[in-house]
């Protein structure tokens, strides 16, 4: 406990809390302290120029999962551009959503990802085949009943199968949380947070950094490109 008689000028103090809105008034924010649950009534100027939000960005920027360089070609085409250009080949060019993770901090940041998927029992492998078997039947039939291009449909229903195999590893669901890092530094992608939009009870949760589609931090709306 900080005893306020005991303060002098010149000390030092440090503030990292968590807070959710509960109510909006003319020159006020009231939000509840996520630890301790007690309310809190911040002024504006507090909450703009010394907070962080996890929902409000200003700009969105799409990067890869992974830093990009720069390539001698991509550098003899800048200085084409603008000769006073001056990068060296592997210099940074843009972060990857992995860089802009590991740079989050304390801050915090809403995150959308796949959960961790798993492997198919061999019995629902095999009822899968069969109803994509059947589906694929089914189909030609209409077609060869209604008098329609048989060849045609069952060309379409092969390409069809071709392009969507069924595969033993089931997908994981899609997953978007607001919270703050409780863990820094993973091998696997994996990381320890805190979901915030859970109110009771331990809200501990995984991040999986491999499958994350975008991340909203610093008031940046990070989206990852895919090819």
């Amino acid at each position: 406990m900080i005893k306020i008689d005991q303060i002098e000028l010149g000390d030092v103090f440090s503030e990292q809390s968590y807070y959710r809105v509960t109510d909006l008034k003319s020159s006020t924010v009231v939000f509840t302290h996520t630890k301790s649950g007690k309310e809190v009534e911040l002024g504006h100027s507090y909450v703009t120029d010394l907070l962080h939000t996890a929902d409000q960005y200003e700009k969105e920027v799409t990067i890869g999962l992974l830093d990009k360089v720069f390539t001698a070609k991509q550098i003899e085409e800048a200085k084409k551009k603008d000769p006073n250009f001056s990068a060296q080949v592997g210099d940074l060019k843009l972060e990857g959503i992995k860089t802009v993770w590991a740079n989050v901090g304390s801050k915090v940041f809403t995150v959308c990802f796949e959960k961790k998927g798993k492997e198919l029992s061999k019995t629902a492998y095999d009822k899968a085949i069969a109803k994509q078997t059947q589906d694929a039947l089914d189909q030609i039939n209409t077609a060869q009943t209604g008098r329609k291009g048989v060849a045609k449909t069952a060309a379409q229903v092969i390409e069809e199968v071709i392009r969507n195999p069924v595969t033993k590893f089931e997908k994981g669901e899609e997953r978007i949380l607001r919270g703050y890092k409780l863990q820094h530094e993973s091998e696997d992608g994996f990381y320890q947070v805190a979901d915030l939009d859970i109110t009771t009870g331990d809200n501990k949760r995984l991040v999986n950094l491999n499958t994350a589609k975008w991340l909203v931090v610093g008031g940046v709306k990070y989206i990852k490109e895919y090819s």
